[in-house]
């Protein structure tokens, strides 16, 4: 029932949020935090999503956003970033420039951070 309720909570809040993208908070920078709800997957027990952060003022490269791809262990608590797509405008429109991290290392993540905090709702609504 709980995750029923987490469910319709945010499917209704998606809908204010550019359709996609779940508003999941705003962390200690300002930055407001989403995830895709229609893109996670579960692959080999891990789960795949991808992540879109809004920076209240442009970075010092000029970047209004950043959607990233991440992999998820719920049963250790960590992450690895996959692939980074930075943009000039909010919500990951404009112009966007790619980054990929030549080796990705699992991050392990505290459940009051922004990053563990989403990570462990996406694990009680798709686990």
């Amino acid at each position: 029932m709980k995750k029923i309720l987490i469910i319709l909570f945010l499917i209704v809040t998606s809908f204010s949020s550019n359709g996609e993208w779940v508003k999941t908070g705003i962390n200690y920078d300002g930055d407001t935090d989403y995830f895709d709800i229609n893109r996670v997957q579960k692959i080999d027990g891990y789960l795949y999503y991808w992540i879109l952060i809004d920076y209240p003022k442009p970075s010092e490269w000029g970047d209004m956003s950043v959607i990233i791809h991440m992999k998820g262990d719920c049963d250790l608590n960590r992450v690895k970033y996959l692939s980074y797509i930075y943009s000039k405008e909010p919500m990951g429109k404009g112009k966007k420039e790619l980054s990929s991290p030549s080796k990705s290392e699992w991050n392990y993540l505290s459940l009051g951070g922004g990053a563990g905090y989403q990570l462990d709702l996406i694990c009680k609504l798709f686990k």
